[in-house]
């Protein structure tokens, strides 16, 4: 048995992360900006560069995003999303609406952009959120963003940065929380990553579920 002031003046346990070697917030939050703006960058230059910068609609090199945009703003309009986005229709995507409608509901205030404006503020935002969540507790988990998952999901404009960005920003319980909002938007993805979460933390994910 150690005394409680042995074990205040023992060393942290191998792999422990001290308050004195985590990253500066406002220096990890500068950092975060500038590659969510680059990412921005990059969305900008690929759809100008492919002659995709007035895409309003599916046709041509479109977003994963795009689908979800056009729901939100189908809404706006008073239309069903259900009923105009799919082959042949006003919205021509590869396959039909299948997202839950709170997926169109939070993304609403994306639709008084354009769609590349959409695009860029998407892949940026999440991408800002996800880099700022990596360096938690250490610089070299920026690599992620390097990997072909992390160049794969920006340059497609996916929704996987987002939910990892609220597993490396609210451990725990906020990211139950976090997660919960997210399924509704993407239950796929979010339920999957629910099973991540410790138990209380899926209970509260649950309720936010139910409230919705």
């Amino acid at each position: 048995m150690t005394s409680p002031a042995e074990r205040r003046s023992s060393p942290p346990a191998t792999g422990a992360v001290s308050e004195e070697t985590r990253p500066d917030p406002r220096l990890r939050l500068l950092v975060a900006l500038v590659i969510g703006a680059l990412a921005a960058a990059f969305t900008l230059y690929k759809y100008h560069a492919l002659r995709d910068w007035r895409t309003t609609d599916a046709s041509g090199p479109a977003s994963d995003f795009d689908q979800v945009r056009y729901a939100a703003l189908a809404l706006w309009r008073g239309q069903d999303p259900y009923a105009v986005i799919g082959p042949g229709r006003a919205f021509d995507w590869h396959w039909p609406f299948f997202y839950p409608l709170t997926a169109a509901v939070a993304t609403m205030p994306f639709a008084a952009l354009s769609a590349l404006a959409a695009r860029c503020l998407f892949v940026g935002a999440s991408t800002a959120a996800l880099a700022y969540g990596l360096t938690r507790h250490a610089w070299h988990r920026l690599f992620v963003l390097l990997s072909p998952w992390g160049f794969y999901a920006i340059h497609l404009g996916q929704w996987t940065p987002a939910f990892t960005a609220a597993l490396a920003l609210a451990p725990g319980v906020g990211a139950g929380v976090a997660l919960g909002v997210l399924t509704m938007i993407k239950p796929t993805i979010g339920a999957a990553m629910l099973t991540g979460v410790p138990l209380g933390a899926g209970r509260r994910s649950r309720g936010a579920v139910t409230l919705a």
